[in-house]
């Protein structure tokens, strides 16, 4: 064959699959806008003044927007945080602006044995938790290499650790379809350079909360996975083979309102990975809605 005429016949095979894939894309955003539609029509179960909501890390970036939303429902309210300070400036906000009934205790989340006592009086008292969020964070710049096995093993116990010795302690106790939302992150499926204990601690969290759906179906336990959220924890993030510039930093508000969004319509998981950036236009819950079909989740 000609040269000349190879390139062509090249260049208008490509353009048969670039129209081809174009017009299936088409399709399938017809689709999913129409069910999407339907599923609105099916309303989720908001959370409300009926339930207890537990919240371990409500004073953090995205803690607190989470808190200050769920507010407005009326919730009964059950806080955990280390830091006094702004836990108690959370709870006299609180107070002020709502009826909401607050319980709350100060504390580190690795140092467990206050927590159980907590959540044991909790227990006694009749009132365990049916929303559980979990969302304490911690990152330390450095590879797990350098960073030491004493950092290392306190990264791994505030993100994964402290959430199994609290569930152990609660999922006896917790009401059938209990909720249960998990901050995790789409590090758990790559490495990320100077934070690979991060990353590490991610993965054992996805890994857990995975396992723990299969082997408790009566609870609804959903993950949402945002790439980076503005705010102190991520400010010194370096990202590996990803390009900075196309790198959505997710606003803390955004990730709250999906986190309860998750929560209401019991979705198993979300992702916001940094290429949504291309989507904003988009309404949220379409969002969510296309990615988890991209990525097959329930």
């Amino acid at each position: 064959m000609h040269p000349v005429a190879a390139i062509i016949s090249d260049f208008l095979a490509q353009a048969l699959k670039t129209v081809f894939r174009f017009l299936v894309l088409v399709f399938f955003m017809i689709f999913a806008m129409v069910e999407y539609v339907l599923k609105l029509c099916v309303r989720c179960e908001p959370i409300n003044s009926r339930d207890q909501v537990l919240i371990v890390g409500c004073c953090g970036t995205l803690g607190s927007e989470v808190t200050y939303r769920l507010a407005k429902s009326g919730c009964k309210f059950v806080l955990i945080d280390k830091n006094k300070s702004e836990l108690e400036n959370m709870i006299e906000n609180i107070k002020a602006n709502t009826n909401n009934e607050v319980i709350y205790l100060c504390e580190d989340v690795t140092n467990f044995n206050p927590i159980k006592s907590f959540l044991d009086d909790l227990i006694d008292r009749k009132i365990p938790p049916t929303v559980v969020i979990f969302c304490p964070a911690i990152e330390s710049s450095g590879i797990a290499s350098a960073i030491g096995a004493r950092m290392f093993n306190h990264i791994m116990n505030v993100n994964v650790t402290s959430l199994v010795n609290m569930m152990n302690v609660l999922l006896p106790y917790m009401p059938t379809n209990t909720r249960i939302g998990v901050i995790c992150s789409m590090l758990s499926f790559s490495s990320c350079m100077y934070s690979s204990a991060y990353c590490a601690s991610k993965a054992a969290l996805d890994s857990y909360t995975q396992s723990m759906q299969l082997e408790y179906p009566q609870y609804s336990f959903s993950t949402i996975y945002p790439c980076k959220i503005r705010g102190p924890l991520f400010k010194n993030f370096h990202y590996h083979d990803m390009v900075k510039c196309i790198v959505d930093e997710h606003d803390p508000k955004y990730v709250a309102e999906n986190v309860i969004w998750m929560l209401e319509n019991r979705v198993s998981s979300i992702y916001l990975p940094f290429f949504i950036v291309y989507i904003k236009w988009l309404p949220n819950q379409f969002k969510n809605f296309i990615l988890s079909k991209i990525y097959h989740v329930d």
